[in-house]
């Protein structure tokens, strides 16, 4: 395996574990964003759920951030929010290992999904060109 595929690999485990901190993180704001990874067996579901996120925010949500670039200037990137839990509220439309129960929700767990990423992206080591 060489090492872009390693890294890959890596940020999509970052991913669901992201997806799994939300989860309760949500449950005890009492958001109405749900996660299935009480057992073991739940894990497959939701890294292909992860991986289903990771897909739709590299087209769709790459797609609809460069359409709404004049608006995500003028609120100074803060509807890059509300692209990310559109995108979160559609890949979860797919019932693979969480469940986002209304648009407003979605974002909140979007915020929370991409503050944990980035922290704990901060421990994948960048590619040196």
């Amino acid at each position: 395996m060489n090492r872009s595929m390693g890294r890959l690999l890596l940020r999509w485990i970052i991913l669901a574990v992201a997806i799994v901190i939300a989860g309760h993180v949500a449950k005890a704001l009492h958001l109405a964003f749900d996660i299935d990874a009480d057992q073991a067996k739940d894990w497959p579901r939701l890294l292909i759920g992860a991986a289903i996120l990771g897909f739709l925010n590299a087209t769709l949500g790459a797609f609809l951030k460069l359409l709404t670039m004049p608006l995500n200037c003028l609120t100074l990137g803060l509807f890059s929010l509300i692209v990310n839990g559109a995108v979160l509220y559609l890949a979860s439309q797919f019932d693979f290992g969480f469940a986002a129960r209304g648009f407003w929700p979605s974002v909140a767990a979007a915020l929370i999904i991409s503050i944990v990423a980035g922290i704990l992206g901060i421990f994948v080591p960048d590619e040196k060109k």
